[in-house]
């Protein structure tokens, strides 16, 4: 791939991702500043599509550019376990450290479930993970094949 192509599919990236959260944040300023309502199921698409913009730009430019040969590879790479098991029983262990006392003990903040913790783990997780698909898995590749971090 040319370095002028390697440019032209870092700027669709790019450009795909902030339009397409530019958009989202468009709508929901404007049905505010008309003060239009909208249920919780709108604001929650809101966040799903301006959500995924990096995700999704990521996984159509790696497909588009040639990085990769399916979008099944995507979720095969983005699925498996790259670290030794031992170190996510670490995980589970420090959340159990962290919140199991209060949970055990009813000491919770609040206001506040004892599942919410485990939701936000999980929330976390998914999000952050889906997030890393468009900025780590295709767009800090293609910057780093002309720009040097050493």
């Amino acid at each position: 791939m040319s370095y002028r192509q390697k440019r032209h599919w870092e700027a669709v990236y790019l450009l795909g991702t902030m339009l397409q959260m530019a958009i989202v944040c468009g709508i929901e300023a404007m049905l505010e500043i008309n003060h239009i309502q909208y249920g919780k199921i709108v604001e929650l698409l809101f966040l799903g599509v301006g959500g995924t913009s990096s995700a999704l730009w990521g996984i159509i430019v790696a497909k588009k550019s040639g990085r990769i040969s399916s979008y099944k590879q995507v979720l095969r790479d983005f699925l498996s376990i790259k670290a030794s098991i031992r170190l996510y029983g670490l995980i589970v262990l420090f959340l159990v450290i962290i919140f199991g006392y209060p949970i055990v003990t009813g000491k919770l903040i609040e206001g506040v479930k004892w599942h919410t913790f485990i939701l936000f783990f999980v929330q976390a997780i998914i999000f952050g993970g889906i997030e890393e698909i468009g900025w780590r898995y295709t767009f800090q590749p293609m910057v780093e094949m002309h720009v040097s971090f050493e």
